[in-house]
């Protein structure tokens, strides 16, 4: 009987030990994003045909803001008192009639240029205008961008389209793909969808070149917090990946409960000589490897840095202890016997 309990106990260590050797080990995953863009408002909707008409319309009651025909037949949505002759000419947005769609980005000279003052509610009024759909439902939305761009010449990009169930299942489909550090995040305002383009997941850091990385151990960790999503998520993980989260998971549940069940949790973590001088070699070592990957970064990357070594050094301490645990277990084993 007392050789069955040793054998459970020593199962219990083998499943912890694979697990945080699976959790530190796993390769992680690279996802390359393409740099920053200027913020965008794209609105796809049905446009009102009748502006089209003429070469230069006025698109709100004072108009501050026309509908433009170019010399290659393309329009666009322009501040009227903007001369063709000054650097500060701000096209407010481009118009496709054939793709019914609206694309507009600051222009933060423009917008600062203070004889022709920028007016964010014309703006939304030109744009009722413009489009024959009801935008009743977004206008606080716009407004308020229009209103961040206007302060400080930046924001977010995102784009309105009409609310169809399709689009967005396929939405929910793709923002369910955690293994993708990048995700478009949308909301319904009545008839209309916002989707808002290159959020990153929360477990995901960046890795140098405008891509992000995912840290296994931060996803373990979100999977856990988000236990009652997990059926939505594991349709959305391949076979692999999915084999290696039910191995982590249960080898770290299966493990807490030997330590807590013995009560060795503090035997488990307590520091000795040997954990310090293991994690301060692996600290240096870890630097280097940093400092040669990252040549002279800046501020927010050497934080970044910074952070992601201590994360790695926790996960190495948290494996010196599994194994110093299994150590200590084995040789008492030996010594009972």
């Amino acid at each position: 009987m007392r050789n069955g309990i040793k054998r459970h106990v020593i199962s219990y260590l083998a499943i912890g030990l694979a697990a945080f050797a699976l959790l530190f080990f796993i390769a992680p995953q690279n996802v390359r994003a393409t740099s920053d863009p200027p913020p965008m408002v794209t609105i796809e909707a049905e446009l009102n045909d009748n502006l089209f008409t003429l070469k230069r319309t006025c698109l709100d009651q004072n108009c501050f803001f026309v509908l433009e025909e170019d010399q290659t037949g393309d329009f666009s949505i322009k501040r009227a008192h903007d001369k063709e002759d000054e650097f500060s000419i701000l096209t407010r947005g481009s118009v496709s009639r054939e793709n019914n769609r609206i694309r507009i980005q600051p222009d933060p000279y423009s917008i600062r240029y203070k004889d022709v003052p920028f007016r964010e509610d014309a703006l939304v009024e030109a744009l009722k205008v413009l489009i024959q759909d009801d935008i009743s439902d977004i206008k606080p939305v716009l407004l308020q961008t229009f209103e961040g761009w206007a302060r400080v010449g930046r924001g977010a990009s995102f784009t309105v389209t009409p609310y169809e169930p399709s689009k967005e299942r396929e939405l929910q489909k793709d923002k369910n793909r955690l293994l993708e550090c990048f995700f478009n995040e949308y909301e319904r305002k009545g008839d209309w969808l916002i989707i808002s383009e290159g959020n990153t997941r929360e477990y995901c850091y960046p890795d140098g070149n405008f891509s992000r990385s995912i840290n296994y151990s931060h996803f373990t960790y979100f999977l856990l917090t988000n236990i009652h999503q997990l059926p939505t998520y594991i349709g959305q993980l391949p076979i692999f990946h999915l084999v290696i989260l039910i191995l982590i998971l249960l080898g770290v549940v299966g493990f807490m409960y030997h330590l807590i069940r013995k009560g060795n949790f503090w035997l488990f973590l307590k520091p000795n000589k040997t954990k310090v001088i293991l994690v301060v070699v692996s600290g240096i070592i870890l630097t280097v490897i940093f400092a040669a990957k990252y040549m002279q970064p800046g501020p927010a990357m050497s934080v970044v840095i910074g952070a992601r070594i201590i994360d790695y050094l926790i996960q190495i301490y948290l494996l010196i202890c599994v194994i110093g645990y299994v150590i200590y277990k084995l040789k008492n084993r030996r010594e009972t016997n």
